[in-house]
């Protein structure tokens, strides 16, 4: 399914064409929403390298040619480390007068490392964002594998701008179940209650 099919199937179920622009934003915001949940589509995995030399050191997220709609880390591994480094707080870097090592935390627009073992590249894991709906033939996935989910959160979030309380409440709350449903399925992997 395109866009274009989907601002039809909303408009038509609201019976508003005429808030073409509100439901354009509202199919975006539902897959804006749905994406917070981490969904293993959206996750990239690849290798980065690091200055070899450095116990320490900060790697930059504006880089493009790595780092590719970066939204959220999932994991970062040393090539050659059997396990995963630990996401910190900055203020808990220090224990007991001892530096944390094979830890990483956040810092502005970068990630901070220490590693305990010198290493030359990183191989990671993190979430993109979504690139936002704007020609008619635009394409998500979401829209292809959690169209009930969208379009009930899209009518949902049309019917409230219109003051239709009632349809309102009952479209978000189907949207929300089927949200839940579908990332019980298509989730981060875990099994979810």
């Amino acid at each position: 399914m395109n866009f274009r099919e989907a601002i039809t199937a909303v408009a038509g179920t609201t019976k508003r064409p005429d808030k073409e622009t509100d439901i354009k934003t509202n199919i975006n915001e539902a897959i804006s929403m749905a994406a917070l949940r981490n969904f293993m589509r959206d996750l990239y995995e690849t290798t980065v390298p690091i200055v070899s030399t450095d116990y320490s050191q900060r790697i930059d997220l504006t880089n493009v040619t790595y780092w590719i709609r970066y939204s959220r880390m999932k994991y970062i591994r040393p090539t050659g480390y059997r396990k995963i480094l630990t996401n910190r707080d900055p203020t808990k870097i220090w224990i007991n007068g001892a530096e944390t090592q094979d830890c990483w935390y956040m810092s502005g627009t970068g990630i901070i490392i220490r590693l305990s073992k010198l290493q030359s590249t990183l191989e990671v894991g993190y979430y993109q964002y979504h690139n936002t709906l704007v020609a008619d033939a635009d394409t998500d996935w979401m829209i292809d594998l959690m169209w009930p989910y969208v379009y009930n959160y899209a009518c949902a979030k049309t019917f409230g701008a219109i003051g239709n309380e009632q349809e309102r409440a009952r479209y978000y709350a189907e949207s929300m179940k089927l949200l839940d449903g579908y990332f019980t399925v298509l989730g981060d992997g875990v099994a979810h209650a």
